[in-house]
C-alpha cells in the first residue's frame, strides 16, 4: 500500500478496499454511453472489443474495469480478508439491493440511510445512443472543449433532452458478448483463487449466454431520423420557454431604467438597489 510504501504508520486503523463489481457483458455497453455522451464516435461493437483487447486507452479502458485488475492495484500488501467484492445485481427490480449490500459490509443502517429514490445517470435507449453518436460527429469547433461537452452534450443533451425515453437499451453483438462472458468468468474464477469476500451473489458477474442475433435492438436510420425529429420539437419548445423569459427581464430591465431616469430618480442612488437589478438583469438577458 502506499502508506506503507511512504512509512506512513495509520494503526490500530485498518485499510479495507470494497470494490462493486458488475458483469461485463451490460458493463461494456454502459461505458460506451458514457464515451458517447462525451463526444466518442465508435460503434458498441468496436469499442467493446477495443477494451476487452486491451487496445484501449484512457478511463473508459480495460484497466479501469477489469475487477482483478482494480483489485491488484489497489490492495497490494494487504490481508486477503481485508479485500472486499461486492457485487452489482443482475436483476433490477430491487433498486435497493446493491446499496444494502454495500451498506452492509461497511455497517450502515440502511433505515437511517436509505437508498436514493431515482437513478441519477439512467441509460439512454439504442436508438437515442445512435443520435447522440452522430451529433457527436459534427459538433462545431466551439463545443469541442471537454468541460463544454460535459454541460452540454452530457449534461444537457444527454441527461436532460435524450434521457427518461421508452425503448431498448444498448446491448453486445452475441460473439461479442461471449467474448466478455468468458473474461467475466476468468475473473471469477481469479477472485474465488485469490479468496477475497464476495458480498452479494458471483453469478451476477456471469451473464447467461445471450440468444440469437434477433435479441438486439434494431437501430435503422428512420428510427434516428424519427428521434431526431422529436429532439428537435423539444429543443424549439425549450428555447420557445427561455426567449419568453429572456423578453420578460428585458421589459423588467427597461422598466428599471425608466424609473431610475424619472424626475424621482434621484431620490433611489444609482448604486443602490436599482443598480444592482439592472446589473442583474443585464446579465441575464445576455447569458
Amino acid at each position: 500500500m502506499a502508506f506503507a510504501e511512504q512509512g506512513v504508520d495509520i494503526a490500530p486503523a485498518q485499510v479495507h478496499v470494497v470494490l462493486t463489481a458488475r458483469d461485463y457483458v451490460p458493463q461494456l455497453p454502459a461505458m460506451c454511453q458514457e464515451t458517447v455522451k462525451m463526444g466518442g464516435r465508435q460503434s458498441l461493437r468496436r469499442y467493446a472489443n477495443r477494451v476487452i483487447d486491451g487496445d484501449k486507452r484512457g478511463p473508459w479502458s480495460r484497466a479501469t474495469m477489469d475487477a482483478v485488475a482494480v483489485l491488484d492495484r489497489w490492495s497490494a500488501g494487504l490481508p486477503v480478508q481485508h479485500v472486499h467484492v461486492v457485487t452489482v445485481p443482475v436483476a433490477r427490480a430491487d433498486p435497493g439491493l446493491l446499496w444494502r449490500r454495500f451498506a452492509g459490509l461497511c455497517g450502515i443502517d440502511v433505515e437511517q440511510f436509505p437508498a436514493p429514490a431515482r437513478i441519477s445517470n439512467e441509460s439512454l435507449t439504442a436508438v437515442d445512443t445512435e443520435l447522440l453518436r452522430r451529433v457527436a460527429a459534427v459538433l462545431p469547433e466551439s463545443v469541442q472543449a471537454k468541460r463544454v461537452r460535459h454541460r452540454w452534450l452530457r449534461g444537457f443533451l444527454a441527461q436532460e433532452v435524450l434521457v427518461g425515453r421508452s425503448g431498448d437499451r444498448p446491448v453486445l453483438d452475441p460473439d461479442t458478448a461471449e467474448r466478455a462472458r468468458r473474461w467475466a468468468q476468468e475473473s471469477v474464477l481469479e477472485i474465488h483463487r485469490r479468496g477475497y469476500d464476495v458480498v452479494g451473489d458471483v453469478d451476477d458477474l456471469v451473464s447467461a449466454p445471450l440468444p440469437g442475433v434477433g435479441s438486439r435492438p434494431a437501430v435503422s436510420d428512420e428510427a434516428v431520423l424519427e428521434s431526431a425529429a422529436v429532439t428537435i420539437g423539444e429543443l424549439v419548445e425549450r428555447h420557445m420557454a427561455l426567449a419568453a423569459h429572456v423578453d420578460l427581464l428585458a421589459e423588467q430591465l427597461s422598466a428599471l431604467e425608466a424609473l431610475q431616469t424619472s424626475p424621482r430618480a434621484g431620490q433611489v442612488p444609482a448604486d443602490g438597489w436599482v443598480g444592482r437589478w439592472q446589473r442583474v438583469l443585464r446579465r441575464s438577458t445576455h447569458a
